[in-house]
């Protein structure tokens, strides 16, 4: 028996019960795990309110009051779907004009559960003296809904709610599929017209079909009153594509065609490497949202340290779930780049960024190397490992330990300024000692505009007060030998 038919015979059957079949009992349930009752919400018995506490089930599809006026029988029953609020109370709002009774009404409380069964909660009542006017003339409220950004997110606005005592004003939004198991409350923004307004983000429901929006207002003393409510269609437009787009011969941008994926409550992963041994260069990546809903990385060869081909994958995560959408490969050549000047553009491109000139970028790289290099006595000279220089192992060292001595410090922010486009020279020679004499030292010197400049970032480690950056020969704050 499929679900909707299995639901249909169990609520038939009840509601046969409630006009008048009394073949079954309610479920027994104690004060401590239910509550049940029916408020006047101002006093003027246009409107009562019925709130619902239950712990018995957890498997909960929808709640439903059955609602009538004993005068004439169930002439007027009238059924209620509640709303689960926040704090997991069941409310609704019943307007006797739905009615038009005086008299006693009762009330009856049931849950359906997923399975599609049908309990009798329990039961209880109000009076009605006088019948009045509609009550939603009072609580009048437009409600419009108009899709964004190609169905990614819907945007919900009510205008003319008026309502003594209006504070604000929450939405209820649910999609049909699944009852209101994506039942999310969305706060309004208020506007200085008197309107309110939130933007429904798709994937924070992950649901296609018709939605439901219930309109409450949320009043000075604290309560909230149902003023309106409106429905919505989402098309099945969740799909997602991969491709890919040629930057340079070692660039390549990886794009991801969902408009839905807002970025909020969900984004785009773009793991990458390259087949080089397997996946030891692997990066994920966390992809940027253009304005017309493509996700995309831009994937750096030179990052990775290999040519060849690279594989990329992309995942869309939404509620701490990935799910996978496809991958691509495609083939970065260029020459590769010595580890040393690898390190170096690795931090240049953490630390700087387009909008900056090129003095702007040297003098951030040497406040880089100022501030995050941390001094380490190590053997004069440092043995570098086969293959490698001695100034391209201490500047490895510097950019990849984060300590060192002067030795890494000058060949760090030198390989630096080589990689921003500088004429930089690390210098060995000697400083005058505290103690008296000479000792051993490293220093850069950059070439620019047939001068010759001296920066010591170990030197301002040690000396912040004093100038080392970009100085001269004559005008340091103490002598070099070279």
């Amino acid at each position: 028996m499929n679900r909707k038919l299995k639901r249909f015979i169990p609520v038939f059957f009840w509601m046969l019960v409630c006009i008048g079949i009394s073949i079954c009992n309610p479920i027994e349930a104690s004060a401590a795990d239910f509550y049940l009752s029916a408020t006047d919400v101002d006093q003027t018995q246009r409107m009562f309110r019925i709130a619902m506490n239950q712990s018995e089930f957890t498997n909960v599809y929808q709640t439903l009051f059955a609602v009538w006026g004993d005068q004439n029988g169930q002439n007027d029953i009238q059924w209620y779907r509640a709303d689960e609020m926040s704090d997991g109370t069941y409310l609704c709002d019943v307007p006797v004009s739905n009615h038009g009774e005086t008299g006693s009404y009762t009330v009856h409380a049931y849950v359906e559960t997923t399975d599609g069964y049908l309990y009798l909660m329990g039961y209880t009542g109000f009076q009605v003296t006088a019948v009045s006017q509609p009550y939603y003339e009072t609580y009048a409220g437009d409600l419009t809904v108009a899709e964004l950004n190609g169905g990614a997110s819907y945007q919900i606005d009510l205008y003319n709610a008026k309502l003594q005592g209006l504070s604000g004003v929450q939405f209820a939004v649910w999609a049909d599929q699944g009852g209101q198991d994506d039942l999310w409350w969305y706060q309004g923004t208020r506007y200085t017209d008197g309107s309110f307004s939130c933007t429904v983000p798709i994937s924070s429901h992950g649901q296609t079909g018709n939605y439901n929006v219930h309109a409450y207002a949320v009043l000075s003393d604290g309560s909230m009153q149902f003023l309106t409510g409106g429905t919505f269609y989402v098309e099945n437009n969740m799909t997602a594509s991969i491709q890919t787009a040629r930057i340079s011969d070692s660039q390549y941008q990886v794009q991801v065609v969902a408009p839905w994926v807002d970025g909020y409550s969900s984004r785009v992963l773009f793991p990458t490497w390259s087949e080089v041994n397997g996946q030891d260069d692997l990066v994920w990546y966390e992809g940027i949202r253009s304005s017309d809903g493509i996700w995309y990385v831009n994937v750096d060869g030179t990052s990775h340290g290999s040519t060849g081909t690279y594989i990329t994958h992309a995942y869309i995560q939404m509620n701490g779930q990935n799910s996978f959408v496809g991958g691509v490969s495609y083939t970065l050549n260029f020459a590769t780049q010595p580890r040393a000047a690898r390190d170096a553009s690795a931090v240049i491109g953490s630390i700087t960024n387009g909008s900056m000139d090129s003095g702007t970028k040297l003098l951030t790289c040497y406040n880089w190397v100022v501030n995050n290099i941390s001094y380490q006595t190590l053997p004069i000279p440092l043995q570098p490992e086969a293959g490698y220089s001695q100034e391209d192992w201490y500047a490895i060292y510097g950019l990849e330990q984060r300590s060192g001595n002067c030795y890494c410090y000058a060949a760090a922010f030198a390989a630096m300024a080589r990689q921003l486009g500088y004429s930089a020279t690390m210098v060995y020679g000697s400083v005058p000692l505290y103690s008296g004499g000479w000792g051993p030292h490293a220093w850069v010197e950059i070439y620019m505009n047939g001068a010759t400049y001296i920066c010591d970032p170990e030197s301002q480690y040690e000396n912040p007060g004093y100038g080392f950056y970009m100085t001269t020969y004559a005008t340091a704050p103490y002598a070099y030998q070279k």
